[in-house]
């Protein structure tokens, strides 16, 4: 067999190429002993294989689903008095693909899970919180558990699992926001099971996901986001650097060149470190520790922060540091959560110079006492069912219509 290798034969040889992580393909020809070789183009990268791993992980969690307890029960069984709230939190936690040599993570997503997360512990210092994986929700299948449905979320035509309930883990929405199409999604979804939201009230992060509530008969208000409760930051001398946040190459020449030239350049959005799995970016404990750290830096280091990410635009808001936000797509309604608090700037307006880059930044305390209360009595409510409405309401009234100072003059 080998002789008649040597004489003729094809051979596909795979590499992988570690680094990069891609895989490569080349052929080896040999022809009277005589071996030829040459590179075949990229034949695929890890994104397929992890592609593939998400859709057998989803049909196993539809056979444990299947073959579980799991039900759509709105609450968990009662406890002996038959009012309680679940001691246990479920912060939502989030994967990140390799996607060949591209890869990175949006460290805002983790921001507002901290965000949850440090209001919840003030709020209610017995409570115990686990991370559990965004996508998947619907699955959590253990003790009973609530989550604050804080986020940003996105899912395809019929991958309901990605914000159905059952009845081990209760989603309480504050701070949610759904892109058109999730909205499409859910509107699909009531035409089989119209009075699935008729036990909710929505609390938005922007006023297009609450107008999309409203306008289709499910009670909703503007929650804004938790990012905005962070605490206020003590001054410092080292609070002296100004740092760009996700701010593309082409604006720089409409940035101050004083400013610029000793600006500290961060990628939020496009965050790339160690990468300690195959297929993944690095663990959801990593992921906290480094946006955590990234607060750190901002709370101890910046004197003005000039950024198009919206959280980290909010955040920094809320720990009193000088805020530039520019959107970078007119259409784009997440930055809503800033209305009336700090100024959100256009393109048109950075390249017309019309762009005040000595703000101040706004106390809003006020603001977030209102937001904690919000957090508290809506949990209260859904639990205990013994909140005082009108108070309830009136504090949503506050968060909604809410304006800093300069927009009161």
């Amino acid at each position: 067999m080998k002789f008649f290798e040597n004489i003729f034969s094809v051979k596909n040889i795979y590499t992988t190429d570690k680094q990069n992580f891609i895989c490569k393909k080349k052929k080896v020809i040999t022809i009277l002993g005589i071996k030829i070789s040459f590179g075949v183009k990229i034949n695929f990268d890890y994104r397929y294989i992890a592609n593939i791993e998400r859709q057998i992980n989803f049909l196993l969690y539809e056979v444990q689903r299947l073959s579980s307890s799991i039900s759509d029960q709105k609450y968990p069984p009662p406890s002996p008095n038959g009012k309680f709230i679940p001691n246990k939190c479920i912060l939502l936690s989030y994967q990140y693909w390799k996607c060949g040599k591209h890869g990175a993570a949006n460290l805002g997503d983790h921001i507002q899970t901290i965000a949850v997360k440090k209001q919840l512990e003030k709020l209610f210092p017995d409570f115990n919180f686990e991370y559990f994986d965004r996508e998947k929700i619907k699955y959590y299948d253990e003790e009973s558990a609530f989550t604050i449905m804080q986020g940003w979320f996105d899912f395809e035509k019929y991958s309901y699992h990605n914000f159905q309930r059952n009845g081990k883990l209760i989603p309480i929405f504050i701070g949610t926001h759904y892109t058109e199409k999730a909205q499409d999604v859910i509107l699909d979804f009531l035409n089989s099971n119209p009075f699935y939201f008729n036990d909710y009230i929505i609390g938005c992060r922007d006023k297009y996901t609450c107008e999309f509530f409203r306008n289709i008969g499910i009670n909703s208000y503007f929650s804004r986001c938790l990012t905005l409760t962070l605490p206020k930051r003590e001054i410092k001398n080292t609070q002296n650097k100004v740092f760009l946040v996700d701010i593309p190459k082409n604006f720089y020449k409409y940035i101050p060149s004083e400013i610029l030239n000793n600006a500290v350049v961060i990628n939020q959005k496009q965050y790339k470190s160690g990468m300690s799995d195959l297929y993944y970016l690095n663990s959801n404990e990593e992921f906290i520790n480094d946006a955590n750290n990234l607060l750190e830096k901002y709370k101890n280091e910046a004197k003005l922060i000039i950024t198009t990410a919206l959280h980290c635009a909010s955040p920094c808001t809320a720990m009193g540091i000088p805020v530039v936000v520019i959107n970078q797509n007119k259409d784009d309604r997440r930055y809503e959560v800033l209305d009336n608090i700090i100024k959100v700037y256009s393109i048109d307006e950075l390249k017309k110079g019309q762009i005040n880059f000595e703000p101040k930044a706004p106390d809003i305390e006020d603001l977030k006492i209102a937001m904690q209360k919000n957090l508290k009595l809506t949990i209260e409510d859904t639990f205990l069912h013994n909140v005082n409405q009108e108070e309830l309401n009136n504090i949503r009234n506050t968060i909604e219509n809410y304006k800093t100072y300069k927009y009161l003059l």
